[in-house]
């Protein structure tokens, strides 16, 4: 059975849940920021519903369909301009009622900075989402269903918790940076926000990459695998 499969999916339509689910994400990244709390890092990396739109717009660029990747693109860009705004928001109200210290981001964040902190490990962590991303949604499920057809004791929701954990890594290379722009939009400090902003830029640009680079070498595997098929279907009898 072929590796990958030509069917591209179409790219998800924007919803009420998903830009609600990345400004709550947001929120939570930027409580963690303000208190320089990692767990609450964590737990908004796991909230992030970050997965399915990169996995979409880097699925159209390796199938070269401009269309759903332009479409899936401004689902992306579209919920993470509403997480941004809900979330700068939401720092006025905090601030406003005295539970986010003034200046909260210009004290020193020992265990959160390198989130302003844009480099080489940036695109590498996001390029190894993209990949683990890529790969659980597509050799890993296609293998789990041939598998459980030879073997009914193989439990199909295996890939739904790959799906999870390179889903939580796609967040973590994105959902934090964003926060850290919606804090700084908050706080009027808009040249200091170009450090959370170039590290989510390059962030989104190397999962979707990587992502898209994955599924067409993957796709190219699958014609090989197929062409010796189909020749042998296709040689006459005798």
């Amino acid at each position: 059975m072929p590796l990958l499969r030509a069917r591209v999916p179409c790219p998800p339509q924007l919803t009420r849940a998903q830009p609600a689910f990345t400004a709550i994400a947001m929120m939570v990244a930027a409580c963690g920021i303000e208190l320089d709390d990692p767990v609450l890092i964590a737990a908004a990396v796991v909230l992030g519903p970050t997965h399915g739109p990169t996995d979409a717009l880097a699925t159209a660029l390796s199938a070269r369909r401009w269309r759903s990747a332009e479409q899936a693109l401004l689902t992306l860009l579209a919920a993470f301009a509403a997480g941004i705004a809900l979330t700068a928001l939401f720092g006025v109200t905090m601030r406003v009622t005295g539970l986010y210290e003034p200046g909260g981001s210009q004290q020193p964040h020992p265990n959160t900075g390198f989130i302003w902190r844009s480099g080489v490990f940036s695109f590498v962590v996001s390029w190894l989402g993209g990949a683990a991303t890529a790969l659980s949604n597509t050799a890993a499920r296609v293998d789990s269903r041939v598998d459980s057809r030879v073997d009914p004791r193989v439990d199909p929701r295996v890939d739904s918790r790959v799906d999870s954990l390179a889903g939580a890594l796609v967040s973590l290379a994105t959902i934090p940076a964003a926060a850290a722009v919606a804090i700084d939009i908050d706080e009027r400090r808009y040249a200091a926000g170009g450090g959370a902003a170039q590290q989510w830029v390059i962030s989104l640009a190397g999962v979707v990459l990587a992502g898209a680079l994955v599924r067409a070498a993957l796709r190219r595997r699958s014609v090989r695998e197929r062409r010796p098929a189909v020749a042998a279907t296709a040689r006459p009898a005798g």
